[in-house]
């Protein structure tokens, strides 16, 4: 280093070309605006750019002066191109401004400018940034403010080009800008923290100079001479001990510290902590110095690691400060965590959930509308990330949010799912410790009990706390994002069971929290139903298999990393059992276990003992059946898997409910007997009481089995009698039972499921459907009360409330408050019937009124009551129809060919067609009609039913659309009537196919049974024409039933119906339709038909014409009489044309009267017609069809009369019938209009 006090050498004159200049200012200027630029990308780009410009500029002056002194360095205008010394001035100046992002984009472009320059000196640098940043009294707080930012930028700028570390630069130049960021440091208390940062950077540069010991010496007494009492003077001294070691003069700077060589000693700990909670103080974001003190703790292979603080004693001393004072303490001890929590080691996250942090945590994350809220939020989703990324510290992470400084319900009380979240990263192997714990603690919850439980006695928390354990059992199962392995789930299952039903013996030499009580029990057992329950959807893992795709694929997706059990092992264990066989068998062993007291084992009676034996031995012989039964009979197996599992549920009920599930144990296995007697070559081993009961009921049972319902009804009995239970696990068994017995459904069978569907809804239907004793009611009170609800049903309907105010007074409730009120009621009574009388009897006092009020307010108390558990018993009904309609949806997808089909979709529409209009039962409805349009109307497969039975439901769904007032249920019945005609004609086709066979089989016979089978031949076909002409029937019944009315449905379902059935359709309902409306045109005209649906009916009519098969033209016969009919249907057709056309004749309007939209209509329909006949008709035959000498005068008095809307396409249609007619008429006439219209 030279001194900077040395003469500088004149300046010597450069001779620069003034247009050169110009060019290459030009070229730089635009540069500069850009590094204002408020995107980061354009600013590194513009001051790249701006660098590469000025480089080249002064390489370009540094070639022919290669041997200039290096003396004349300070002499910027001899040594430096125009544009470098304009840039460095410019760069300089604006350090200072406010614009956008200037100073950033500035302060980049001047570290790279001076870095790039090696002969610049610091002393010429500071001058001239002294000269852009010169302080006076003319400014204002907010340019100073920007004059000492743009210094310290200036200063960091130097400091990061390197510059420092020039020999030219010297001790005074360092002290200078030291001295310059103290002053900057004092201005405000927001540059300080900035400035001490330029002050560390410097301290860190210079250590690479020669004069690193005496510059870092002067630095540190002029920074710290007046000690380490803030935040920023810590800062500076931690980072001066570990940057500058050669510094040995610490106690004279450390005074009043107990070490001073190691400020981060175990014995400064609450003079660190005194100077920390201050740095609140200046803003509210953490201070560089909790950055530098958590980087030194953590690190390891420090030399003083062994004398300094650790982070776990640190952040327990600190956070006791942070999370119990002011809210600003609070906000910087969350960003404190979150720094700690990136690098810290991750052994010791765990740690850092200290109590005090906890509770702030979940107090600011229960308050929505809390300081913190977010900011807590944010550090609960970092620790579930963590978790994820490091799936180790899950366990001892969890545990401490819910331990006992945490919160058992931490993520109920935190409205969030971080416990979930973590749980979802456990390993089996954690998980597996994770139950030990939990078991562990519902032996003995002491170690859980804290101030989040519920309750203030002991046993109240202890039952908080096992209550926590079940459902956080519950919960394992449950997880979808949870892996689930049979190991851990079978030890829930095992602990579930044993205190659902048992009670262990030494548990109660124990402590006080060793007895279970019995709602702990109860709630056992409930569990271990929701845990079946969610056992039937998940497939297992099998640890071995997923191991090795572990091993063998590269890819992390959970898809590839785990190897899953086929979806036919869905609900099952690995060896193909059912969980709920697993939890039935371990009832079996632990009821002969000695250490185990079954609890509800005093309350189950005789009968219920052998129903319970009678279930496992039906259940072995099932099983064994099953093993017999080859692959191939996929059916008879699914049938057996069905009957085990209605049995194994059966079985598992009677511990729950034993006086109602005994009897169906009963009735189970009789219909299992029934359904496969020869299963019954092995016997079931019986007791003595059994054998001799079913012997003295052998003869009984046989004399009644005819009268007997069959099998499949008790079952489909028992079934929907389960559905009634509260239980989930049963209506899934019951879908899933059911379905393996489909195919065995019969009509009596699928009729109870029915005759569900049509029972009203209400209080009656409730009686009929459930079982209501001991609440018998009166007809005049349950049609009190079904009216009440009704009226309750339509709170929201104005008019019907104006109804009911006028409704007559319910008699029975008059005479109810007339008992009850006695005088009070007899003294109004009196004074309504004669009001201008003076009664002398005495008034009402204050107790007898105190008891009126209370009286009647019970009254209307019991009435209000009334109305709400009628109103339940509706839903009741409602939600169970619901639950069977399931049956019917899983009986559809099964048996979609079954003939049962018919009676279920008249069902379904006739429900369809109740409750449609119903709000209360919207959602039945939908459901109802998603079976019929969805499951049933467009399945591929189609049943063969007897056709006079598919042709009765299709009159029935008529019927109904032509009372239907809603446009959504006449959509369903158009869908369900194409639906039966398509089962009608595949039906027929069946037959007419099977007969065709059966003929050709007897071909071979004698002639007089050839002759035979020609007959039934004929009549095969005889009942396919009749069947035809029969749907043809009904679909123009309601057509013609509908012509007044509005048409545009009806129109789109005809017309659909023709589409998908034009053969052989197309061709019957165009001539039925022909000849319907020329049959009206012979009554008078205010009989007629009118013109509205005659112009829809027209249409449909071409519609039908347009779509008739042209191989095989009007019901399959042969030509001539194809184009006999086809000639007869046109002829009407235009016959009818022509009357209609000759009502443009009239000038009356009303509803015959034709406008000139309906005229053109009308023309284009014939036009239509015209074109279709030719496929049909040869030429001359066309002719004497279609020309008619009325259809051509009424044309041509069209044309005249300009009778159109649209004068040219009309004349465009007349001619093409003209043209198709031959008739010259109208050739004449259009050239005359033609004329005229010129």
């Amino acid at each position: 280093m030279t001194d900077s006090s040395k003469s500088q050498p004149p300046v010597e004159a450069v001779k620069i070309d003034p247009k050169q200049n110009m060019d290459q200012q030009s070229s730089t200027l635009a540069h500069y605006s850009l590094l204002a630029s408020l995107d980061a990308q354009k600013r590194l780009e513009s001051a790249e750019q701006l660098m590469q410009l000025l480089v080249k500029f002064q390489s370009e002056m540094d070639a022919p002066n290669a041997e200039r002194n290096e003396s004349a360095s300070s002499d910027l205008n001899s040594c430096y191109a125009t544009d470098v010394t304009y840039g460095l001035r410019r760069l300089l100046r604006g350090l200072s401004s406010s614009r956008d992002a200037a100073r950033q984009g500035f302060s980049v472009a001047l570290t790279e400018l001076l870095s790039s320059l090696p002969m610049l000196e610091v002393s010429t640098v500071l001058k001239m940034l002294h000269d852009c940043t010169q302080e006076n009294g003319n400014r204002t707080g907010q340019e100073e403010k920007e004059l000492h930012l743009g210094r310290m930028f200036g200063y960091m700028a130097m400091c990061k080009s390197g510059m420092l570390s020039r020999k030219s630069t010297t001790l005074e130049n360092v002290l200078e800008i030291v001295t310059g960021l103290l002053k900057c440091a004092t201005k405000k208390s927001y540059f300080s923290q900035a400035a001490y940062q330029v002050l560390i950077a410097i301290l860190k540069e210079i250590q690479q100079t020669d004069l690193s010991k005496s510059v870092s010496e002067a630095m540190i007494r002029l920074v710290l001479n007046n000690g380490v009492t803030n935040a920023q003077g810590l800062w500076f001294a931690i980072e001066a001990q570990h940057c500058a070691p050669s510094f040995d003069k610490w106690d004279e700077i450390m005074m009043g510290w107990k070490s001073k060589k190691i400020i981060l000693h175990r014995k400064n700990k609450d003079l660190i902590v005194d100077i920390l909670k201050n740095t609140t103080d200046s803003g509210p974001r953490v201070h560089s110095v909790w950055t530098t003190i958590i980087n030194l703790l953590v690190e390891k292979n420090s030399p003083l690691s062994s004398k300094q603080l650790s982070i776990e004693e640190f952040w327990e001393s600190v956070e006791a400060t942070l999370f119990t004072t002011s809210h600003e303490r609070k906000h910087i001890g969350f960003q404190v965590f979150e720094a700690i929590l990136l690098i810290v080691d991750e052994k010791q996250i765990p740690f850092l959930l200290t109590p005090h942090f906890l509770h702030c945590l979940i107090d600011s994350l229960s308050k929505k509308n809390g300081y913190f809220y977010k900011q807590a939020l944010h550090t609960a989703t970092n620790l579930s990330e963590i978790a994820s990324e490091k799936p180790f510290i899950a366990f001892p992470l969890m545990m401490r949010l819910v331990g006992k400084n945490g919160s058992l319900q931490f993520d109920t009380v935190t409205k969030t799912k971080t416990v979930e979240n973590i749980i979802t990263t456990l390993d089996t192997d954690q998980i597996e410790s994770y139950i030990d714990f939990l078991v562990t603690s519902f032996t003995d919850p002491s170690s859980m009990l804290n101030d989040s439980l519920v309750g203030t006695t002991s046993s109240t928390r202890v039952e908080s706390v096992r209550r926590w354990i079940l459902q956080q059992m519950f919960q394992l199962v449950r997880m979808g994002r949870l892996h689930k392995e049979q190991g851990w789930i079978s030890l829930i299952i095992e602990f579930v069971v044993v205190h659902g039903f048992f009670k262990p013996l030494e548990v109660d030499s124990k402590q006080e929290f060793g007895k279970v009580s019995d709602d702990i029990s109860t709630l056992s057992r409930e569990r271990l139903v929701s845990i079946l329950g969610a056992l039937g959807n998940i497939s297992l893992i099998d640890s071995l298999k997923a191991n090795e795709a572990e091993e063998s694929v590269d890819d992390d997706s959970n898809f590839k990393k785990y190897a899953r059990i086929p979806r036919a092992h869905l609900g099952k264990r690995l060896n193909g059992d059912t969980w709920i066989y697993y939890v039935c068998q371990l009832l079996k062993e632990m009821e002969s276990n000695k250490q185990l007291t079954p609890l509800g084992k005093s309350s189950l009676n005789a009968s219920a003992h052998d129903a319970i034996q009678t279930c496992y031995d039906l259940v072995e012989t099932i099983r064994e059946r099953k093993a017999a039964t080859p692959e191939e009979n996929a059916s008879l197996l699914e049938e057996l898997s069905s009957f085990e599992s209605l049995v194994l549920h059966i079985l598992l009920n009677i511990y729950y409910e034993p006086e109602e599930f005994t009897l169906l144990a009963k009735e189970i296995k009789d219909c299992y007997t029934r359904m496969h007697p020869q299963s019954e070559a092995k016997p079931i081993q019986e007791s003595k009481k059994r054998k001799a009961a079913n012997a003295q009921s052998t003869e009984a049972t046989d004399e009644d089995m005819e009268a007997s319902p069959e099998p499949i009804e008790v079952i489909v009995d028992v079934l929907i009698g389960l559905l009634v239970k509260p239980c989930t696990l049963l209506r899934s068994m019951v879908s899933d039972v059911f379905r393996g017995f489909c195919s065995r459904m019969t009509s009596k069978a699928i009729q109870l499921i029915l005759d569900i569907l049509s029972t009203k809804s209400g209080v009656q239907g409730a009686s009929q459907l459930f079982e209501t004793e001991g609440e018998e009611m009166s007809d005049d009170q349950e049609d009190d009360t079904e009216e009440e609800s009704d009226d309750d049903d339509s709170d929201d309907n104005e008019e019907e409330e104006e109804e009911d105010l006028n409704a007559p007074v319910d008699e029975e409730f008059r005479r109810k408050v007339v008992e009850t009120l006695g005088k009070a009621a007899l003294f109004t009574t009196q004074q309504s019937n004669d009001e201008e009388a003076e009664s002398d009897d005495e008034g009402i006092d204050d107790d007898e009124m105190q008891i009126f009020d209370d009286k009647l307010a019970e009254i209307f108390r019991q009435r209000y009551d009334i109305k709400q558990t009628h109103r339940s018993v509706k839903q009741n009904v409602v939600h169970f129809k619901s639950r069977v309609m399931d049956l019917l949806d899983v009986f559809v997808k099964e048996a979609p060919t079954s003939a049962l089909m018919i009676p279920v979709c008249k069902s379904l529409i006739a429900v369809a067609q109740s409750i449609y209009d119903n709000s209360n039962e919207t959602g039945l409805y939908t459901r109802t009609e998603s079976i019929l349009s969805q499951k049933i109307c467009k399945a591929k497969a189609i049943p063969i039913v007897p056709i006079n039975a598919a042709i009765d439901a299709l009159k029935d769904v008529h019927e109904k659309l032509m009372g239907a007032s809603e446009i959504k249920f006449g959509k369903l019945c158009n869908l369900l009537s194409l639906y039966l005609v398509k089962v009608i004609k595949h039906s027929s086709d069946e037959m007419k196919s099977t007969t065709t066979e059966a003929s050709q089989h007897n071909a071979k016979r004698i002639k007089s049974e050839n002759e035979n089978d020609s007959s039934n031949s004929a009549n095969a076909s005889m009942t396919c024409a009749s069947e035809v002409d029969q749907v043809c029937d009904i679909y123009m019944s309601t057509f013609t039933g509908m012509l007044n009315k509005d048409l545009r449905v009806q129109e789109q379902m005809l017309q659909g119906f023709i589409v998908r059935f034009s053969d052989p359709y197309a061709a019957k309902i165009a001539l039925r339709i022909s000849s319907m409306l020329l049959s009206t045109f012979d009554k008078p005209l205010n009989l007629q038909i009118k013109t509205f649906p005659l112009i829809c009916a027209l249409k449909i009519f071409s519609f039908a014409f347009k779509h008739v098969v042209q191989t095989d033209v009007w019901l399959n016969q042969d030509e001539e009489q194809g184009i006999a009919g086809g000639c007869k249907a046109l002829t009407d057709f235009f016959k009818v044309a022509t009357f209609a056309l000759d009502r443009t004749k009239s000038e009356v309007k009303g509803p015959f009267f034709f406008s000139n939209d309906r005229v053109c209509e009308l023309v284009k329909e014939i036009l239509v017609v015209l074109k279709r006949a030719k496929l049909y008709l040869r030429p001359a035959k066309f002719v004497s069809v279609c020309l008619t000498e009325e259809l051509a005068t009424i044309g041509k008095d069209l044309i005249a009369e300009k009778k159109f809307k649209d004068f040219k396409r009309a004349v465009q249609v007349i001619s093409e019938i003209n043209r198709v007619c031959l008739n010259q008429e109208f050739t004449k006439s259009k050239k005359n209009n033609s004329k005229s219209k010129k």
